[in-house]
This record gives structure tokens, sequence and C-alpha cells, in this order.
């Protein structure tokens, strides 16, 4: 099962600013921290590392292992996909868990599941109107006739939830966005039930992803669902679902 929790920054005012708290950061992870120059991306990595360094302290514990936020390393591989690494300075060693992470405006989403190496992707996106032209530029011919189909007051979370569900998608095989966004299709049902008070939008749903081009990749399943202002979105192999209800609010750094 996939265990997940969201963050927010204004939770602890040292993330706030973008400073790490003392005994936060590894001596690894320290290093990788004072090359990010852009104050914006300081303060979105510390956050990213704080979510991650929470859920993975807790699924540490279920296998008897009391780890300190210092004591795990959250750091990018070559293909830019986060890992995780437990111990300090040269006794680092890789921990079996599956991580994604995610943040827009001033919140972090975050996802593991074990064991690892299985594919995972978790992206969150707030719910806003996109330029003229992103549909077109980044969407394929199955993806923008659904959001011709769907009501107006629908299309800016139907939008939102498949440019979500493509990041999430993409960050599961470890591209990114070096491959083409039209590569796969995302696709949810209509209609797509966003309206405040919808008891349905406490758990998650699933929409189908379709590879257009390389058979190579995974076949993938994904879920969605709203939060506050954002679609959040989870994707893995078809073994695994998301636990329903697991939103925390962590007060504490250590």
């Amino acid at each position: 099962m996939i265990e997940w929790l969201i963050q927010r920054s204004a939770n602890h005012p040292h993330l706030a600013r973008g400073v790490p708290p003392e005994g936060f950061l590894s001596a690894a992870e320290r290093t990788v921290f004072d090359n990010l120059y852009s104050a914006r991306r300081r303060k979105d990595w510390l956050l990213g590392r704080w979510t991650a360094k929470k859920i993975v302290q807790t699924e540490a514990e279920k296998l008897g292992k009391r780890l300190s936020c210092s004591q795990i390393s959250i750091l990018a591989g070559k293909d830019g996909a986060p890992g995780i690494w437990f111990g300090a300075g040269d006794g680092l060693r890789p921990a079996n868990f599956s991580l994604s992470i995610s943040h827009s405006k001033g919140a972090s989403f975050c996802a593991v599941l074990q064991p690892g190496m299985i594919p995972l992707g978790a992206d969150m996106e707030v719910v806003e109107p996109r330029p003229r032209g992103f549909v077109e530029s980044y969407f394929t011919e199955a993806e923008k006739e659904i959001i011709h189909r769907a009501s107006p007051e629908q299309r800016d979370h139907l939008t939102t939830a498949i440019w979500s569900g493509k990041e999430a998608a993409l960050k599961a095989v470890r591209q990114g966005l070096r491959l083409d966004t039209r590569s796969l299709n995302c696709l949810f049902p209509l209609p797509f039930r966003t309206f405040a008070g919808d008891l349905e939008l406490d758990s998650w749903h699933p929409f189908i992803i379709q590879w257009r081009s390389d058979p190579t990749y995974p076949a993938l399943s994904g879920w969605w669902r709203v939060w506050q202002e954002y679609i959040l979105t989870l994707v893995t192999t078809v073994e695994s679902k998301p636990v329903p209800g697991c939103l925390w609010q962590i007060e504490d750094i250590n």
C-alpha cells in the first residue's frame, strides 16, 4: 500500500524562511543545500525533505528502526529521482523504499512504498486556469476530447488533474518532463466531480493511464483526489493502492 503525507511550510517557521533547523540535514544533504542559490528552490527543497523524512521515519519504525532526521538522507539519483539512504558519513546505505516528492505553493506531498524500485510517482497541483494554448501544446487528442466534453465549471479541475496525472506517471518511470507529455494518455471519467461538499472526494478515485508510444514502460495505475485547493495524483504499478485518509499535520522537526 502507498503511504502518503502532506505538510505545509507554514507549520514550521524555519522552513517558511528557507533555513534548515539544527540537526535536520545530513552532511550529504547540507552539501546539496549549500549549492541551491534560489530562495524559492531552498524553501521547496527543505519542505520536500521535511515531509519525506517524517513519513520515512514512520515507515522505518514499523521495521524496528528509530532514526533521527539527520540519519535519513534524501538525495537525487543520476536521473533526478529522489532516493533514501540511512546512516551517517561514510556509512550511508540505501533504504528499500520507493519515494516520490511534489510541492506546490507552500505545501509538499510525499509518498512511499515498500519494497524499493517499484515505480511510484506523486504530484500535487493547485487548481487554477492554465494559459491559452497549454492544453493544445501538452495534451493528447483523447485528453483534449475529454476536456471539450466537460462542463465549463469542470474544466480547470479536469485540466489540472490530467496534467498532474502526467507528472506523476512520468516520475514513476523516472523520466520526468524529459519525456514528451503526449507519450501517454491520462483519462478521467465524466462527469468529473469537483464541487465542494462531495463526500466522495474524501477518498481516492482511479484514472486510466495508457502509453501511446514506448511499450517498454510498465503498465501503470493512477489515483486522484481533491485536497483543499489542490489536485493530488498517485501513480504506481497495478499491485498497489494508496492508503485512504492518511493526512497528517506534524509540528516537530526532529
